[in-house]
């Protein structure tokens, strides 16, 4: 997140936000310089030009608020619509590039990008009309007397000095935040996920431990970045004051030497405090800015455009396994050496633990090797770096989204309806989908799921078959679905050319003689 870039996200809306913060420093200037007149008129008992100058003097404060709101409002747009582009870019320097945890990501689309709107972008306002009142209101002191713009030069070199010395602390603690309030989301995600299993033995005592520790660290935290937060302004409020006191009374001296009337003292006090209010603003605002310096950092990283997707040819149809050992939840796995060349249909077998849906992961590059290699190949037998993403994939639990069944399986792209409908055959689902009032255009409901066990494998199936990979990992794709049926399917998804590796247990012996062969995992 930058300032240039902000301003270009809308470049005609960012020029206009220019010109009327210039028009507002300048009428809200003007408003306050021309109370020198009324204080002149008073001091002559002049009660017309009194009311004269205050009238003018409330009709231009009347402009420049107008201004005020008008720029705060177009300036706000501009920040939601460069947050609204960044958002978009991390989302797609995910979706292309890197995995992370959900708890994680959500702390960088939700916590970071408000710390960033509040802490980064929004300060920005404040600088700006800010910098524009201070320059104007240094104007009119130049134009009562030179010395009083030296004596407040002066003592804004000191005052902007003193941020530096809580810089470093600001920036630890809002990291600090950040981590905590991540670590925290990760915590919600992780109890959360087994909510069912928590009730049904009875341990929400666990669950409420569990999240007030990490609840209260992510508090404390917070505290403390607040606590530097309100250090940094007290130490900043200490330089403001003192820098006031200074030029009113720099003001006093000039007035007895008769360099002031009375008016301009008054004035030249209250553009005095004035000035040092807009640099209180403009040191607690850079405060805030520079303590996001890390979030920005890793914001920039996440909004490069680093997407590298491999070429065509890197889609893998075959694989070898070679001295390949994992650990997994502690666990050492040794698996044996194979290879399976293109098109061939194997069954992966094994007792419980072996390591089936391990393999699985290693193969995905979800786990890394401890040892030993799993090397690719592409249609042609040549060795290739594989793209994962082209690795087809079908789960235990397969994922749904609350959108309808057709969208499930074409995953939101177009297919002929004719090819969609008999991929809907291959899968056994079209009688289900005639118990829908709606059919395929039947909107799936994750709170109130919908459809069943069954029905779910053969939609996540559908999807499978649709996209045809070369490679197809299918991990007891049928589990839920009864045993006929089974059967028709997988002589279905063995039919293709693709190389397709499957997990299955106890499957009668005519399913088995289906595949090329079988790997047999064993402990």
């Amino acid at each position: 997140m930058t300032l240039k870039n902000l301003f270009k996200v809308n470049l005609l809306r960012g020029s206009l936000l220019l010109v009327i913060y210039l028009m507002y420093s300048y009428t809200g200037t003007a408003a306050a310089y021309l109370f020198r007149y009324a204080l002149n008129a008073l001091t002559h008992k002049d009660l017309i030009t009194f009311l004269y100058w205050c009238s003018v003097e409330i009709l231009v404060a009347i402009v420049s608020s107008l201004f005020l709101t008008i720029s705060t409002y177009l300036f706000n747009k501009q920040i939601q619509q460069y947050v609204h582009v960044l958002r978009d870019r991390i989302i797609h320097h995910y979706y292309h590039n890197s995995y992370r945890e959900v708890g994680e990501i959500q702390n960088i689309l939700n916590n970071n990008m408000k710390i960033l709107t509040d802490e980064y972008a929004r300060p920005w306002i404040l600088i700006l009309s800010s910098s524009l009142m201070l320059l104007m209101s240094i104007g009119v002191l130049f134009s009562m007397h030179w010395t009083l713009v030296i004596a407040t030069v002066l003592t804004c070199v000191i005052v902007l000095a003193l941020p530096q010395l809580t810089q470093k602390i600001t920036t630890r603690a809002t990291k600090a935040a950040s981590q905590k309030n991540a670590v925290f989301l990760k915590t919600v995600a992780d109890w959360f996920s087994g909510l069912n299993v928590l009730r049904r033995y009875h341990a929400i005592n666990r669950l409420q431990n569990v999240l007030n520790q990490s609840s209260g660290r992510f508090a404390d935290a917070n505290e403390k970045k607040q606590k530097a937060l309100s250090t940094a302004d007290g130490l900043n409020g200490v330089g403001n004051s003192i820098g006031q006191v200074g030029i009113i009374f720099w003001g006093g001296l000039l007035f007895f030497h008769h360099q002031l009337d009375i008016g301009g003292l008054l004035v030249a006090s209250n553009f005095a405090s004035s000035i040092f209010d807009e640099l209180w603003d403009i040191i607690d605002s850079i405060t805030q800015i520079k303590a996001t310096k890390d979030l920005r950092t890793e914001l920039h990283t996440l909004t490069q455009d680093t997407e590298t997707d491999t070429e065509v040819d890197a889609s893998p149809a075959a694989i070898s396994v070679k001295g390949l050992v994992i650990i997994y939840e502690g666990h050492q796995i040794r698996y044996p050496d194979f290879a399976i060349k293109a098109c061939d249909k194997v069954l992966l077998s094994g007792d419980s633990g072996t390591g089936k849906s391990t393999l699985f992961k290693a193969i995905l590059g979800k786990l890394q090797p401890t040892a030993g290699s799993i090397e690719y190949y592409n249609k042609k037998g040549e060795l290739i770096t594989p793209n994962y993403r082209q690795i087809g994939y079908v789960a235990q639990d397969g994922v749904l989204f609350p959108d309808t069944i057709a969208n499930n399986m074409t995953m939101f792209q177009h297919y002929p309806e004719s090819q969609l409908n008999k991929v809907i055959d291959s899968v056994e689902l079209t009688d289900n989908l005639t118990k829908f009032p709606q059919g395929v255009n039947t909107t799936i409901n994750l709170d109130n799921l919908n459809v069943s066990g069954g029905q779910q494998q053969k939609i996540i199936l559908a999807r499978a078959k649709l996209k045809r990979q070369n490679l197809l990992l299918l991990d007891e794709p049928t589990s839920a679905i009864d045993s006929k049926t089974s059967t028709k399917i997988i002589k279905s998804l063995l039919a293709s050319d693709q190389t397709i590796i499957m997990i299955g247990h106890n499957l009668r012996p005519e399913v088995q003689k289906l595949f090329d062969y079988r790997i047999n995992l064993s402990r």
